[in-house]
């Protein structure tokens, strides 16, 4: 009996990549970004692949798929293994949904049959970095493109705007001096931080915590000067402490809206990213939905949606304090089976090479992570720039870091800005690209920053 070979073509072999890229590339036709034909042009080209691809980086052999859209998608990747990676039998499934996975699910419209099986093939899947580039100059034309080019050439000596970014970088708090050690595999614990302001007393009895024991996981409750959780590897004998580059804000609904409303939210933002720690989640604990919480659930949804986008953190919701504990141990989890045979050793904030992929590892120490994320230490300069710049309206970190990028000081935006015509003056901020879809400033914002940096009074 002679058979026929049968191929078995997958309708979409890579349903994530595609569906991820098909989300940049609406987001970019929306801010009318450059990057929408880049997005296009890696979409068409992995729709007509037909075998799976398990990275990022092995999109690379198809056209359209720069080193900046491969990262990018290792990273959309390691952040959905990392989030819904099967646990064992301490975490329940809730209504068919393990407690972390419906927003994975709503996010690319993904139903649980088909998670469980690309789980399975992405969970030995080997994680790549994103690359850090720095952010490209922005093209400015005419007059402003002569000012940048003036700017440049200048002698250091003779500018008064450089002598003050020069002043800002001597103004940066010295980095803590600590003696370097290393952490041999097996040699140390992984214990959860909670700050004590998710705490509600030392008089009763808080539930979250309670739910963290039920659950068998070891954390302490700790004063932390940003961010409610985080992770550190301590050795067995020294007792020193590691700070895992992964941190987490917690925000009740209500919260999140008090934060948005009173200004917290920048700030708080701003001083996350400035924290050193890679990987920021931003949980958004659905707290009684019904009650008042200030600001339409509408705005809280694009707040959200802007987080995420904008500023590249990872937005978690959650249903109830109960459901953030069980991702809190489904989240120390993870750590403790990615980190457990790692070697580890102490290095300097800016020095840190984190990647989970490596077998050696260098992190931060806990003592530096809280005494340089304090509300107190001293600032640079472009430090306090940025922070008054996310005051304006509409202006968010991710913008106000771009501006800052261009003109470290407000003397130097200031002096050039008066150089130029107003239609100059704000076409120059407007072009200014931020974020990792590179759009533009914008000239709402440019006209406001124009006037308040030429006006000699005001209203």
């Amino acid at each position: 009996m002679s058979g026929r070979r049968v191929t078995m073509k997958l309708k979409t072999p890579n349903y994530l990549f595609q569906t991820w890229l098909t989300e940049w590339r609406d987001e970019a036709k929306r801010s009318d970004s450059l990057l929408v034909s880049s997005y296009e042009e890696a979409l068409q080209s992995l729709k007509m692949y037909p075998l799976p691809l398990k990275s990022g980086k092995e999109c690379k052999i198809l056209i359209g798929f720069t080193t900046e859209i491969c990262s990018m998608l290792d990273k959309k990747l390691e952040s959905f293994k990392l989030l819904n990676e099967p646990l064992g039998t301490n975490i329940q499934k809730e209504s068919g949904e393990t407690p972390c996975s419906s927003d994975i699910n709503k996010a690319v419209n993904l139903p649980n049959t088909d998670q469980i099986d690309i789980l399975r093939e992405i969970n030995t899947i080997e994680y790549v970095p994103k690359d850090k580039k720095k952010k490209p100059k922005t093209i400015l034309h005419s007059k402003s493109e002569e000012i940048q080019s003036t700017q440049k050439n200048k002698p250091k000596s003779t500018s008064r705007p450089q002598k003050m970014a020069k002043h800002a970088s001597s103004n940066a708090i010295p980095s803590v001096q600590e003696e370097d050690f290393v952490f041999s595999p097996g040699g140390f614990d992984i214990i959860l931080y909670v700050d004590t302001q998710e705490v509600e007393g030392k008089n009763t009895t808080d539930p979250m915590l309670e739910e963290l024991d039920h659950l068998g996981i070891k954390y302490e409750v700790k004063s932390l000067k940003i961010g409610d959780y985080i992770w550190i590897c301590r050795e067995r004998t020294s007792n020193k402490e590691l700070v895992l580059p992964y941190i987490i804000e917690r925000k009740r609904l209500d919260d999140f809206s008090g934060s948005i409303k009173d200004g917290r939210y920048h700030e708080q933002k701003f001083r996350l990213k400035k924290s050193g720690i890679k990987n920021v989640y931003y949980l958004i604990e659905d707290y009684n939905k019904k009650k008042h919480i200030g600001l339409p659930l509408s705005t809280l949804r694009q707040a959200a949606v802007n987080t995420a986008i904008q500023d590249g953190f990872y937005v978690k919701e959650t249903k109830n304090w109960m459901h953030t504990a069980r991702f809190l141990a489904q989240f120390t989890a993870v750590l403790l089976n990615t980190f457990k045979d790692k070697t580890i050793f102490r290095a300097a904030k800016e020095s840190i090479q984190d990647d989970p992929a490596n077998d050696l590892i260098s992190l931060m120490s806990f003592n530096e992570f809280n005494q340089s994320s304090s509300k107190n230490k001293a600032m640079t300069v472009s430090d306090m720039f940025t922070k008054m710049l996310i005051q304006i309206n509409g202006m968010s970190v991710d913008k106000a870091t771009a501006i800052v990028e261009c003109f470290p000081t407000p003397a130097l935006l200031q002096d050039t800005l008066q150089k130029c015509s107003q239609n100059e003056g704000e076409q120059l901020i407007a072009d200014i690209r931020y974020s990792k879809l590179q759009k533009k400033i914008g000239p709402t914002l440019a006209k406001i920053l124009y006037q308040l940096f030429t006006s000699n009074s005001f209203p």
